[in-house]
């Protein structure tokens, strides 16, 4: 029986099967990442992300509930009026916690709520995805865990756009069965899911674009849609452009206001290390996992996707090498060159593999004396390894259309093709082995030709997409057991779900710190001025300094205007005026604001200067030539206001223009 082709209709019984395995999730993703989902209100990750991404959330719900039109014209880097846009926009997390609201408003709570969601939604759309390729209820809920639970994906806990990869089982799955069902409905499910992911994390977004690119080619080769089918995907594009138009466009304008272009340094902190595969993960507690090396080259994330995770996926690739012959009997005596060039791309997989292993031995322990970035022995063994299985892949969809394999042969080849592709393009332009780069990468190619991969910078994330067709290849492979005898079978089965329960252990109290509740008085001051009340505050700081992002998670307590902000890609503009101000207090700084930005307050946080430079402040504004007069003062705040301050003023004044090329390093 063909599980995929197989149109079944709603009965209750899947209906009420669906709903426990969610509530599965939703249980098992709290016992997981307990306490954070047990002790959230006050408590975030250590570190800047975590604030500006509860910054952004709660400004989305800010907006939905009073000016949604104006969605991207945040509070911060004003007076620019598509702030927003300068990062992710975190929408779909926003509107899934928007309804928490009703229980509580602490922004930490929903914070917390959002990855819970995020983490319980991974597992049940990924064992949806496995249960259409398995129809086996089991198998494909430890497949949910493996695309839940992953080491990997727990240290994204920090990066909730990252963390939010939970509607990637749906695209894929809504193309397949499109395509193999030839139902026009699940095109529906593929927009959804599109739109959802493209507003849930920019970058998985433009990431998605090879892989899902080559998995729609692969399957028209493998089953070619007709004119009518070809014109309901062409309409479906065109709808979901137009729902994303309205965001992105915003994302468009701010990139060219930022000058958007990833650097080579960054390119390279965002590189992982190929021993990345076999990090140590940063909350994983089982014994086994102490086995493995702490630290490699990442400074933030393990690439591997756990040893049961790695034991079912090695399983598929082993069912990959050994399934070569044509499945139908009646096609024996047929199609003998085509079969012929299966078992030749198959034994060029095998070989590329080999060598690609050779190679990274050899360098292990032969490293260069050098970093080598040209293309060499290395780059050509990774290249060899994406044409055999790119090549495999292409004739098994041949195959698949004259009747020589099954569906789930087709998608497993089609599968760990895209899975080897994505685990190579996360290593980046160059390949490294133990802090050595070895040789240029095949991610260089992609960097040069492929619309929107020069915004990538967190390059180690095309780990997702080996993660996405990896673990739906592990469950075909494991779908195998139900061929053993029945008590064998359910001793399987147990073991299976033993061994996970033993592995999936975690700590997740690793840098979950406590911060204040008490807004500080002078944002509790700045929460009863009026709207038209734009600021700046001082020292003015860059990414990754952390005190800009204390500042636009203390203005969630006021939301009014402020010059600041912590996004990876600030205004071009910003960057010069981080510079002016750098030599504050001074003249020079003082009237390069007055000039250029109308503001009511500057707002200093008076600890990071010493006496002196605070009675060389207070003298500076006491000047004549000085719009700005002290008028508060706190413990670790002064306020400083302007005299010459008209409401008119507000969002009338455009930021100085920077021209460059480039951004500002």
């Amino acid at each position: 029986m063909n599980n995929l082709t197989e149109k079944r209709g709603f009965s209750v019984k899947s209906l009420i099967i669906a709903l426990l395995v969610l509530l599965f999730f939703v249980a098992y993703s709290g016992i997981v990442l307990n306490p954070r989902t047990v002790d959230m209100k006050g408590k975030i990750h250590r570190g800047p992300d975590p604030k500006t991404i509860i910054w952004a959330v709660t400004w989305v719900h800010h907006q939905l509930l009073n000016d949604p039109v104006n969605l991207y014209r945040a509070n911060v880097y004003y007076p620019h009026t598509n702030a927003l846009a300068h990062s992710d926009s975190f929408l779909v997390q926003s509107l899934t916690t928007l309804p928490f609201r009703l229980l509580t408003d602490e922004p930490t709570v929903l914070f917390n709520i959002a990855f819970w969601i995020a983490f319980a939604l991974s597992g049940f759309l990924m064992y949806k995805f496995a249960y259409h390729l398995s129809r086996n209820l089991l198998i494909s809920v430890i497949a949910g865990i493996f695309f839940a639970f992953s080491p990997y994906r727990l240290d994204n806990i920090t990066h909730l756009q990252y963390a939010s990869h939970q509607w990637l089982p749906l695209i894929v799955l809504s193309f397949i069965l499109f395509f193999l069902q030839r139902r026009t409905v699940w095109l529906c499910g593929a927009v959804a899911g599109t739109w959802l992911n493209a507003m849930s994390c920019g970058a998985y977004m433009i990431m998605a674009v090879v892989p899902l690119g080559l998995l729609i080619f692969l399957l028209w080769v493998a089953k070619p849609l007709s004119w009518r089918r070809f014109g309901w995907l062409l309409f479906a594009g065109v709808i979901l452009i137009v729902l994303l138009a309205p965001f992105y466009y915003q994302s468009w304008k701010a990139h060219g206001e930022a000058g958007t272009e990833v650097t080579d340094r960054e390119l390279f902190v965002f590189s992982p290390d190929i021993l990345d595969f076999a990090k140590r993960p940063k909350y994983m507690t089982s014994e086994p996992y102490s086995i493995l090396p702490e630290k490699i080259k990442t400074p933030y994330f393990t690439l591997f996707p756990g040893f049961i995770a790695s034991a079912a996926i090695l399983a598929a690739l082993l069912l990959f090498l050994t399934n070569i012959r044509d499945e139908n009997p009646e096609k024996k005596d047929s199609d003998k060159g085509l079969r012929a060039a299966l078992t030749v791309s198959w034994l060029a997989g095998i070989a590329a593999a080999l060598f690609a292993a050779a190679m990274i031995i050899f360098n292990l322990f032969l490293p260069p004396p050098g970093p080598v970035t040209d293309f060499n022995l290395v780059s050509l063994a990774f290249w060899l390894l994406i044409i055999a299985f790119a090549v495999n892949a292409l004739l098994s969809a041949i195959a698949y259309r004259r009747g020589m394999l099954s569906e789930n042969s087709l998608l497993l080849r089609i599968f760990i093709f895209l899975a080897v592709l994505n685990a190579v393009l996360s290593l980046g332009p160059d390949v490294y082995l133990n802090n050595i780069a070895i040789g240029q990468n095949v991610f260089s190619l992609f960097y040069q030709v492929v619309p929107g991969f020069s915004l990538v910078r967190q390059v180690l994330h095309f780990n997702t997409f080996t993660l996405l067709f990896a673990v739906p290849a592990a469950a075909i492979a494991l779908k195998r057991i139900e061929n053993l005898p029945q008590w064998t079978y359910w001793a399987v089965i147990i073991v299976l779900f033993g061994a996970v329960a033993f592995e999936y252990r975690t700590d997740m109290s690793r840098d979950y710190v406590e911060i204040p509740l008490d807004v500080p008085a002078v944002y509790q001051w700045l929460a009863g001025e009026p709207e038209a009340s734009p600021y700046i505050g001082l020292p003015l700081w860059q990414w990754p300094h952390h005190p800009e992002a204390d500042r636009m998670y203390w203005s969630m307590y006021h939301w009014k205007p402020m010059v600041n902000g912590l996004f990876s890609y600030p205004p071009r503009e910003y960057n010069k005026l981080v510079r002016k101000t750098a030599v504050f207090p001074s003249r020079e700084s003082i009237q390069y604001i007055q000039k250029n930005y109308m503001l009511k307050y500057i707002i200093v946080r008076i600890k990071h200067y010493n006496s002196a430079q605070l009675a060389q402040m207070e003298e500076l504004f006491s000047q004549r030539w000085s719009k700005y007069k002290l008028k508060k003062k706190w413990d670790y705040f002064w306020v400083f206001e302007n005299q010459a301050w008209n409401d008119k003023y507000y969002y009338a004044v455009k930021p100085p223009q920077v021209i460059q090329t480039g951004p500002q390093q």
